[in-house]
C-alpha cells in the first residue's frame, strides 16, 4: 500500500501529498492527480514545496522539478511532468528557504538550488538526515544527521556561506525529524 509521508497545500490551493510511490496533487474543485515514475518523479517522495511558481519534490532517489510549460496544451501532451536535478541524487529529507534563496537538505549535504538553471550547488558536506531553519532567527539553521546536531550561521556576503555555531553530540539513536518548540 502507499503511505502519506508529507502533505503541502500551495498558493493555487492545490493539497500535494508526498507518497512512498510517487506524488497526489488535489484539487478540491475536480478530481485529483497522481503522479510516479511516468511522470518523472522516482523513489519515495519525502518532502514537496513551491519555489518560484514551480513544484520541487523530494524522494529517496534525489530532486525533481517540474517541468515549465509555455501554453496549457504543451503541459497536457507531456507525459513526463518533472525533471530531474543531475547533480542530486541522494536521499532527500527538507527544504530549508533563507530570504529568496531555497536550500535542500540531502543524506550528501546541504544544496543551494537554482530553479532556473536547473542546477544545484553543495554549501555543506554531511550526511544530513533532516535540518530546518529556526524561528526568530533569520541566519541560524539546524542540520541532523544520525549522532549529532549542528547549528549553522549563514552570511550573505557575494556567495551565501555558512559557518559551524555550534553542535550537540551523543544523540540517543537516528534523528529523522527536527521541529522547533513555538512558544
Amino acid at each position: 500500500f502507499n503511505r502519506v509521508k508529507n502533505i503541502f497545500s500551495d498558493h493555487d490551493h492545490f493539497l500535494w501529498l508526498a507518497l512512498e510511490n510517487g506524488i497526489n496533487r488535489v484539487d478540491f474543485k475536480s478530481e485529483y492527480s497522481f503522479y510516479d515514475e511516468g511522470s518523472g518523479v522516482s523513489g519515495s517522495t519525502f518532502v514537496t514545496t513551491r519555489h518560484k511558481g514551480l513544484l520541487l519534490v523530494g524522494t529517496s532517489n534525489g530532486l525533481f522539478i517540474q517541468k515549465a510549460h509555455k501554453n496549457k496544451l504543451e503541459a497536457e501532451s507531456d507525459k513526463s511532468i518533472f525533471l530531474e536535478f543531475n547533480n542530486i541524487s541522494a536521499s532527500v529529507s527538507s527544504f530549508i528557504r533563507i530570504d529568496s534563496l531555497l536550500f535542500v537538505v540531502t543524506i550528501d549535504g546541504l544544496y543551494r538550488i537554482d530553479v532556473n538553471k536547473l542546477s544545484a550547488v553543495k554549501v555543506i558536506s554531511g550526511e544530513f538526515t533532516c535540518g530546518l531553519k529556526l524561528s526568530g532567527n533569520e541566519t541560524l539553521i539546524a542540520l541532523c544527521n544520525r549522532e549529532k546536531l549542528e547549528l549553522f550561521q549563514y552570511q550573505q556576503k557575494g556567495n551565501p556561506t555558512f559557518f559551524l555555531f555550534n553542535e550537540f553530540t551523543g544523540l540517543p539513536s537516528d534523528v529523522t525529524s527536527i521541529c522547533q518548540d513555538s512558544s
